[in-house]
C-alpha cells in the first residue's frame, strides 16, 4: 500500500525529472497523468554536496525568502527524507555541520533551522561556494619572473575557461644604451629596478613575465582592451619616472590587445597582436602606449 507520503515523494521526484506537465488552472484536461511504479527513482544525494545544499536553499527559502516574517524551517522532516532517500539521521547530521560552518542556526530541539546571518549576507547559493582564495603576491624579482612558454600556457587555459583577458607587450627604449656604454652589470641593475617599477604599478591585477631581453609581457585576466589600456599607461609612466637608466632616459614602447577586440581569441593571436601593436608604439616615437586593432 502505498501511503501519502511515498506518493508525494514521487510526484516530487517526477518534478524533478521534468515527467509532469503543470496545466494553466483556467484549463479542464480531459485525461490525467500517471506516475507508473516504476517511474525512476532520483539517487540518493551525497551527503557532502547535495544534502548541504537542500538543506540551505530550504532554509533559506522557507524561513526567510516566502514568509512575511521570517521564522524556522523543518530540518528532519520524514517526507523530506522519504523524498531525498535518506534517513532524518542524515538530515540531521548535515544540519550539525552546516551549524558549525555558521551557515545555519538551531533551535532548542536542533530540528528546526533559520538562516544564519552569513547566509543572509551572502544569499542563496552563493554561501554555500568555496571562498575565492587571494592570489599571493608575485616575486617581482628579474631572476624569478616566469617565461613565454608560461604565459602561452595561461593565456591558453584563460580562453577555453571562456574567460576575458588581455595582454600587455613592453619594449625597453634604449636599454641597450644602457648596456653598451655602462656595461651589463649595470644593464641588469636597471632591469631589476624597472622590474620592480612594472610590479608597483602592476600589483595583483595580472602576472608579469619575461618576453626575452629587455623585454616584457603582461596578462591580466577578466580585463577589456579600456582596462587594460589604463594598466598599460601606469606602467608606462612607472618606468619613465624610475629613471633606472640614470642619465639615459629608459622608457617604454607599450602594445595592447584584449580578447574583447578578437573575433576568434586565440592565445597565439593575442601576443602576436599586442606585439605588432608594441612595434606600432615604437613608429610612433616611442614612450607610449598601443592598443590592438591599430586606428
Amino acid at each position: 500500500m502505498v501511503t501519502l507520503r511515498q506518493a508525494t515523494s514521487r510526484i516530487r521526484r517526477a518534478i524533478d525529472e521534468g515527467t509532469v506537465t503543470f496545466y494553466d488552472p483556467r484549463s479542464h484536461p480531459t485525461t490525467y497523468q500517471r506516475i507508473n511504479e516504476d517511474t525512476k527513482k532520483s539517487s540518493p544525494p551525497n551527503t557532502n554536496s547535495e544534502l548541504r545544499e537542500f538543506i540551505v536553499g530550504k532554509t533559506y527559502t522557507l524561513a526567510f525568502k516566502f514568509p512575511e516574517v521570517p521564522g524556522e524551517a523543518w530540518i528532519a522532516d520524514p517526507w523530506d527524507a522519504e523524498y531525498l532517500g535518506v534517513s532524518k539521521k542524515d538530515l540531521s547530521q548535515t544540519a550539525y555541520v552546516l551549524r558549525a560552518e555558521s551557515l545555519i542556526e538551531l533551535d532548542t530541539t536542533l530540528s528546526f533551522a533559520r538562516p544564519s546571518d552569513k547566509l543572509l549576507t551572502a544569499g542563496w547559493p552563493a554561501a554555500l561556494e568555496p571562498a575565492t582564495a587571494v592570489p599571493a603576491p608575485q616575486d617581482f624579482a628579474l631572476s624569478k619572473l616566469p617565461k613565454k612558454e608560461a604565459l602561452l600556457t595561461d593565456l591558453k587555459d584563460a580562453l577555453a575557461r571562456g574567460s576575458e583577458i588581455a595582454v600587455i607587450v613592453i619594449d625597453l627604449d634604449k636599454f641597450k644604451e644602457v648596456n653598451d656604454t655602462k656595461g651589463h652589470p649595470e644593464g641588469d641593475r636597471c632591469l631589476g629596478n624597472l622590474v620592480k617599477a612594472i610590479g608597483g604599478a602592476l600589483g595583483r591585477k595580472g602576472t608579469l613575465y619575461r618576453w626575452g631581453g629587455d623585454e616584457f609581457a603582461i596578462s591580466l585576466p577578466d580585463f577589456s582592451t579600456d582596462e587594460a589600456l589604463g594598466t598599460a599607461e601606469r606602467i608606462r609612466r612607472a618606468i619613465e619616472e624610475a629613471k633606472a637608466g640614470g642619465d639615459i632616459p629608459v622608457t617604454a614602447s607599450v602594445g595592447v590587445c584584449a580578447s574583447d577586440r578578437l573575433q576568434d581569441p586565440q592565445a597565439e593571436t593575442l601576443l602576436e597582436s599586442a606585439d605588432k601593436a608594441m612595434y606600432a608604439s615604437k613608429k610612433n616615437g616611442k614612450n607610449c602606449v598601443t592598443a590592438w586593432p591599430i586606428e
